[in-house]
This record gives structure tokens, sequence and C-alpha cells, in this order.
């Protein structure tokens, strides 16, 4: 569980768990400290790289909304390890993906002042996914949204 800490009020501090699969789909999650899911979205991914890419647009797009809503502590929760070291190095500098890790970090820079970047197994990241799938059944370069989920995400 995320600990709100550094003298941040606990409603500040907000968690997202992020998503991206290699059938062409993106979803992110986006919950409070208490994982209460507040915000979710999904959408095509289209002339992917690989699977990392997949999943960098994943927090490009869900990390815009968690800018939007004006939040700025925010814990990203990934089951990607990849996702973790290239936010955390330049290790993927020169990689064909390094101008969507580029893109990440400046807008992580620009928009939050405390941001964290955690590994979770897969099983804890099940709703993202779920969302993900959610876009398979819309067309081409559709974005769904959902705000206020409350109970209904359990």
């Amino acid at each position: 569980m995320v600990q709100a800490n550094r003298g941040v009020s606990e409603n500040q501090y907000r968690r997202i768990l992020y998503c991206g699969n290699r059938q062409r789909r993106m979803g992110y999650v986006i919950g409070d400290e208490e994982a209460t899911i507040t915000y979710a979205g999904a959408g095509s991914c289209h002339h992917l790289l690989n699977a990392l890419h997949a999943e960098l647009l994943a927090c490009v797009h869900g990390l815009t909304a968690a800018a939007s809503q004006g939040m700025t502590c925010v814990v990203l929760e990934m089951d990607s390890q990849l996702v973790k070291l290239a936010l955390e190095t330049d290790s993927f500098a020169l990689a064909e993906i390094g101008g969507v890790v580029y893109e990440l970090k400046c807008l992580i820079r620009s928009s939050f002042g405390d941001f964290r970047v955690v590994f979770s197994p897969r099983s804890c990241n099940r709703v993202a996914h779920a969302v993900a799938a959610l876009d398979c059944i819309c067309s081409r370069d559709t974005l769904l949204y959902w705000e206020e989920l409350g109970g209904y995400a359990q």
C-alpha cells in the first residue's frame, strides 16, 4: 500500500496502474491511496514495435489523464520491469522506443512534484488489463474513459 509521506496530504496522493498488450490495445486505471478506482481509460495502439512500446503508450495516456486531473503526487505501478528501467535510467535513450521514453520523462518532470515507479506482479494489475480488453469491441482509434467508478470496478 502506498503511504502518503514527506508532507503530502493523503488526498493529494494517488497511485496509477497501467498496462499495454500485444493485441494493439492499452488501458490504464487511476486509483486513490485506498485503491478505490477513480478514473480509467482504454484505447487502440497501432503500428507498435513490441509489447514494451504498448506499455509505454499506456503510460503516456495514463499520466496525461492524471496530470489533467491535477494530480501532483503519483506512484506508477507497473507489471513491466523494462518500463521501470526505462524511466529510471538512460538505457533506452538510443533505442527505437527512446522517443516515447523521452516524452514520458518530460511529462513526469513537468507535471508531477513527487513521482515513483513501483514494480507489481501481473496478478496485482488485473483491473488495468481488463480495461484494456474492453477496447477490443470498439472501432479503430477509439478512446474510452470512465470516471467515478467507485465500487463498480471491484
